[in-house]
């Protein structure tokens, strides 16, 4: 795929899936950035050289202890988790993708703090590309990025659609590699850019479809937030 210009509002962004969507051996999933920074896990930090993987064993290992007392917490195998502890905002090797290309868009038009332009992100997962966590158990041994489609163990991941890709310290690069530089993967990623200016139109537009802070973290502190943003202009 090739990248394109930039998207001016939610219409867009349908019109240029349209395509995508037909490919029936492909998920298409969507990622929502405030910058165009490289396509990479947290835990990479900021050198991808590093190699966390131990670090990273031993991150999640003690946020299990922590929460030994939960008894989800004791019931989830390693996949489950890894996702769990990432969507808390534990660093890890996964990378937040959802299947809605209306949420990701909020979450790139959603800071507004932000007065730079921002971009959507869209990859097309071969099934051959889907991780099985039956066959691949432990996320420390994976030896190339999958993409995972993962239980629906929150009501965050429902209510985003979540999935992710799975990226391990490739050893033959010395480094995470970026989803842009992945050799098996590359070229199967799109990326279009949202100016600063039509952000606000964007998010007004997205709210009258349901997509909101209140949709998209279901619970008190996604209600509040939308709740601030409704009176934005009077605080």
């Amino acid at each position: 795929m090739k990248n394109s210009e930039h998207i001016t509002s939610v219409e867009d962004l349908i019109a240029s899936t349209e395509s995508l969507l037909k490919d029936k051996n492909s998920s298409v999933l969507f990622r929502g950035q405030p910058n165009n920074d490289p396509l990479l896990p947290k835990v990479a930090g900021k050198n991808p050289k590093n190699d966390t993987t131990d670090l990273e064993k031993k991150i999640v290992k003690e946020f299990r202890r922590r929460l030994a007392r939960e008894r989800d917490i004791a019931a989830m195998d390693d996949w489950d988790l890894l996702v769990f502890a990432q969507h808390h905002g534990l660093y890890t090797r996964l990378l937040d993708w959802t299947s809605n290309p209306l949420f990701a868009l909020w979450f790139a038009c959603s800071d507004r703090m932000s007065t730079s332009d921002v971009y959507i992100f869209m990859l097309l997962a071969k099934d051959e590309m889907l991780l099985d966590p039956s066959t691949e158990k432990d996320p420390f041994k994976i030896k190339k990025t999958y993409v995972l489609k993962p239980n629906i163990n929150s009501s965050r991941i429902r209510a985003q659609s979540g999935w992710f890709t799975v990226h391990p310290f490739a050893e033959k690069d010395k480094r995470f590699v970026d989803l842009h530089k992945n050799k098996s993967i590359k070229g199967r990623v799109l990326m279009k850019g949202i100016r600063h200016a039509n952000k606000p139109d964007i998010l007004r537009t997205l709210d009258k479809l349901g997509v909101n802070q209140e949709s998209v973290f279901p619970g008190p502190e996604g209600t509040a937030n939308y709740v601030n943003w409704l009176h934005r202009d009077d605080l």
